[in-house]
């Protein structure tokens, strides 16, 4: 990914290209306007995979909002929220890459307030719930966020990047057949068929059966 002058990363307005004084040198950067308020420059680098996307301002916030929300630290939504911004603003999250490094970000009052995220989303505690975006490809936001069960969220994944049919528990083989997945009660069960409509039906069908999925 590249970055060029007016590209916004995170809180930051991507300015002027400029250079950077390094021991072995100097480096691309750019000078950058962060929502605060505050100018920065920041590693071109560094911009481009999004490993800085304020001018420092988010990560004081965050750590100032545990300290005043630490009886609510260890509760599951706290938790949730905590995890969120983890997978979206921190690159050595496991799973950075798949939110924060696709671009997935976080409604910006949110970021900054604990309350205003339970406010919007709601309080839950049930152990079978755990947050998810309906619009799997979309940003953690007002009406794109939910409780949902582990069934719900398995029904509502994207296809794994590896998937080479663009149909969510359908995979073709090295023999040119297809292999059709679907995840019951933690186990996953795999079928294969010779013929793609046929692996999509399949596909579909399971759902039904065991999802209560509205596919035709």
């Amino acid at each position: 990914m590249q970055v060029t002058t007016g590209d916004r990363v995170g809180r930051l307005i991507v300015g002027q290209p400029t250079r950077k004084t390094r021991k072995n040198g100097t480096i691309k950067a750019f000078e950058c306007q962060c929502d605060c308020g505050s100018n920065v420059v920041v590693d071109a680098y560094n911009l481009a995979n999004r490993h800085t996307q304020s001018c420092g301002c988010l990560q004081r916030e965050r750590t100032s909002g545990a300290k005043r929300l630490h009886g609510a630290s260890h509760t599951k939504p706290y938790l949730a929220w905590q995890g969120m911004l983890d997978r979206c603003y921190n690159p050595k999250n496991k799973s950075y890459p798949l939110y924060g490094g696709r671009g997935v970000s976080v409604y910006l009052p949110w970021v900054e307030s604990y309350t205003r995220f339970i406010e919007d989303v709601g309080y839950k505690t049930d152990p079978r719930l755990s947050l998810d975006r309906i619009d799997v490809n979309g940003n953690y936001e007002p009406g794109n966020v939910r409780w949902a069960t582990a069934t719900e969220q398995a029904r509502n994944r994207r296809a794994r990047h590896d998937n080479n049919t663009g149909v969510n528990g359908v995979v073709r083989n090295k023999c040119g057949s297809f292999d059709v997945s679907i995840r019951v009660d933690g186990k996953q069960k795999t079928r294969r068929v010779r013929d793609f409509l046929d692996a999509v039906a399949l596909r579909y069908r399971l759902e039904r059966e065991h999802w209560g999925s509205n596919n035709p």
